[in-house]
């Protein structure tokens, strides 16, 4: 059962986003429940909003990734194109996570030995964990952000179009053989680079499955 500071932190994290009238009710749905999510949000329907229920959702799904890190819970869910941790992972990298952490608040055994070193090792730490929680969509922001080694342009625009077509493809545990059977698998990608966007794919695949692939996720 989460301790009643573990509670509290998560209450302090939902509230961040929330106004103060909504948060009284959140909190108080939260702490009856025990931090059970679920739970708090079938206790809420019908008296809060359905727009401040979804921001309650999404600001919780952040909360539990980044260990109720305030200043990143009220950053992300105040960002429009941000609905879920997937589009978190779609467009942000360990840098620009690093620009949202409040360095007052960094964890403290995080290593490090100055304060911009600890903010790098934190936010490397939550792109670590996005990677494990979101994979296709990290591998995704990185072939657009020619993190990865994709020499020919054509493959990495048909590798991006791939996984947009396909939002629900783990790439990490699902096949890539299975992936190429959708419908929508080719959608937007010409005849001759598909043999190439496919090698590409199961290269990705075969590199996300190896032995310590989140170090590279930086």
């Amino acid at each position: 059962m989460p301790s009643e500071t573990h509670i509290e932190a998560r209450v302090k994290s939902l509230n961040a986003v929330l106004t103060e009238k909504h948060g009284q009710v959140v909190g108080k749905a939260l702490r009856v429940a025990k931090a059970d999510m679920p739970a708090a949000l079938a206790s809420l329907k019908g008296k809060l909003p359905a727009a401040a229920l979804q921001k309650v959702a999404l600001a919780h799904s952040l909360a539990v990734w980044s260990d109720d890190h305030v200043s990143l819970v009220k950053a992300l869910s105040g960002q429009a194109d941000i609905t879920n941790l997937r589009d978190v992972a779609l467009h942000f990298n360990a840098k620009k996570l690093a620009a949202l952490v409040d360095s007052k608040t960094v964890p403290e055994n995080t290593v490090g030995a100055t304060v911009d070193e600890k903010k790098k090792n934190f936010a490397i730490a939550l792109q670590n964990k996005l990677f494990t929680a979101e994979p296709t969509a990290v591998l995704h922001r990185m072939v657009l952000d020619a993190e990865v080694p994709i020499a020919d342009v054509n493959q990495r625009k048909g590798v991006a179009s791939f996984l947009s077509n396909q939002p629900e493809f783990n790439i990490r545990t699902s096949s890539v053989y299975t992936a190429l059977k959708h419908p929508d698998a080719f959608k937007g990608i010409a005849d001759e680079h598909r043999p190439g966007v496919v090698e590409q794919l199961k290269t990705l695949q075969e590199e996300s499955k190896g032995p310590g692939s989140n170090c590279s996720i930086h």
